[in-house]
């Protein structure tokens, strides 16, 4: 596998320890889209990041309000956003992509980011989540 590709294979039980090396294999990247069928953990990989940073937020996925903004211990701001209920591409860009993409030390997570692609900046983390069988996930990471 090539330098910018990840590959990592988990339970729920190991999850800690699979967002841990993800983490630092992305190093200071700030853009990740979260791609998977539902119910394949792209939350509860988000939920688990956030934890690890100190986020006492609850951490839910925005399915309906389209973003949501946690607080990490550092000061940082995590964008969570979730496009499945988009219709449209520009419903993305309503919701306020380009300023949260803007916004000086921040995370942005975004689930479902196939909805609108053609909209992200090339340089990003593209996570797919598969479940392979029941408890198992396998965790693709490419940096662009």
């Amino acid at each position: 596998m090539e330098p910018r590709d990840l590959q990592i294979s988990y339970n729920l039980a190991a999850l800690p320890k699979a967002v841990y090396q993800l983490r630092q294999w992305a190093d200071t990247a700030s853009l990740y889209t979260l791609s998977g069928d539902l119910g394949a953990g792209k939350t509860t990989l988000i939920r688990e990041w956030c934890r690890q940073l100190g986020v006492t937020d609850a951490v839910s996925s925005p399915t309906f309000s389209l973003v949501n903004e946690y607080h990490a211990q550092d000061g940082r701001v995590i964008y969570h956003m979730d496009f499945y209920r988009m219709r449209h591409a520009a419903e993305a860009y309503e919701a306020g992509l380009e300023e949260l993409l803007e916004t000086p030390g921040a995370l942005v997570f975004i689930e479902w980011p196939e909805k609108a692609v053609e909209l992200l900046p090339a340089q990003r983390v593209d996570i797919r989540i598969e479940a392979p069988q029941e408890g198992e996930r396998l965790l693709r990471a490419e940096r662009r």
